[in-house]
């Protein structure tokens, strides 16, 4: 198994694995362009480098994951979401992006999460999110994102 260090989250290949030592950047952007399960262990980073990952990662049908003790913040949360298979034993949060989100790009969030199948209830919670606003899912919610 190759493993490359690069912290914060942890992808994890059918081969190889990429721990990020940062926040989701370009670099974790690149790393993740050849994932099949990917764990998340990230305060968080870029949204748009998150939505990079995400849609990566939703074209090869990955598997995503957040490991006990790990917790999966911000971006990395986005890109948790886009997971073909998604498995949550750790802590998910999720807060309004800075700077606050257009309209248009409110929407484009809104159509992308649903094309990822993750239930209208919880896309409508996480895209009405403001800038300093959080949220943490609870058990019904995290039941609902969990996908075997």
């Amino acid at each position: 198994m190759r493993c490359i260090a690069l912290a914060g989250l942890l992808l994890s290949l059918g081969y190889s694995s990429v721990a990020a030592q940062t926040l989701i950047d370009d670099a974790a952007v690149v790393a993740a362009r050849d994932v099949q399960v990917w764990e998340c262990n990230t305060p968080g980073g870029r949204v748009i480098d998150a939505l990079r990952i995400g849609i990566d990662l939703h074209r090869r049908h990955a598997v995503t994951s957040v490991p006990a003790g790990s917790i999966c913040a911000s971006a990395g949360a986005l890109a948790w979401l886009s997971g073909a298979r998604r498995q949550l034993s750790g802590r998910l949060l999720f807060h309004g992006p800075t700077p606050e989100m257009t309209p248009n790009l409110r929407w484009s969030l809104f159509l992308l999460l649903l094309n990822w199948d993750v239930p209208q209830w919880i896309v409508e919670r996480v895209v009405a999110l403001h800038a300093g606003e959080f949220w943490e899912p609870d058990a019904e919610a995290r039941t609902a994102l969990v996908r075997q």
